[in-house]
């Protein structure tokens, strides 16, 4: 995760998140979120491009082993391309819809 905080003039700081976190990280972003952002005068967050990053026992919980979406979730992990696991996810959950 990157946060970089970014001078702006309408706000005391801009703050800029982006990356992939683990689930427990997420979570607890969120909660430091919610409490940052009570004052928009004093903080803007742009978090648009920070993600949930997949790990092993999050594909090992949601999907059958030896399913497709399991074997092809593992290897884009396994390959470290989590683009291409947020777009391989963002697919088999709209074809699950």
């Amino acid at each position: 995760m990157v946060a970089r905080a970014i001078p702006d003039g309408d706000v005391l700081v801009r703050l800029v998140v982006d990356g992939r976190i683990a689930d427990e990280s997420f979570a607890r972003w969120n909660a430091v979120r919610t409490r940052l952002i009570d004052d928009p005068r004093l903080v803007r967050i742009d978090d648009d491009e920070l993600a949930r990053l997949l790990t092993p026992d999050d594909i090992d919980r949601r999907f059958a082993s030896g399913s497709f979406a399991h074997r092809l979730l593992t290897r884009l992990v396994a390959d470290s391309d989590h683009d291409a696991v947020s777009e391989a996810l963002a697919i088999i959950d709209e074809v699950d819809r």
